[in-house]
């Protein structure tokens, strides 16, 4: 399984056209929309998860930067990462703000 976000699709998407445009590519297992908490609108992106990672892959290379349904839209992997897992720079998979940690005496 391998997922994909799609960047500046309308806000009330076409379902269809958007599983066509990327089954072209391969077996897709699912189609998420994202809508707004508060106003239960379209966000403008939608994830689309792929069977394989191949197919996923050549939708990205392919896609990216094209137009659908008249708006041109970003392609981008997703990279999942298990909670507590770091990434490059060290950063682990869920947000720490507001944690100063200070050293020292006193503190």
């Amino acid at each position: 399984m391998s997922k994909l976000q799609v960047y500046g699709i309308r806000l009330s998407p076409d379902e269809a056209a958007i599983r066509k445009t990327f089954e072209a590519f391969g077996q897709i297992q699912e189609i998420e929309f994202v809508k707004d908490r508060e106003t239960n609108e379209g966000s403008g992106f939608a994830f689309v998860i792929f069977e394989k990672k191949e197919d996923a892959h050549k939708a990205k290379e392919a896609l990216d930067g094209t137009t659908l349904d008249g708006l041109m839209i970003k392609v981008e992997h997703v990279i999942e990462r298990v909670r507590g897992e770091h990434d490059q720079r060290g950063n682990r998979g869920h947000a720490q703000r507001g944690h100063l940690q200070r050293g020292g005496y006193g503190h």
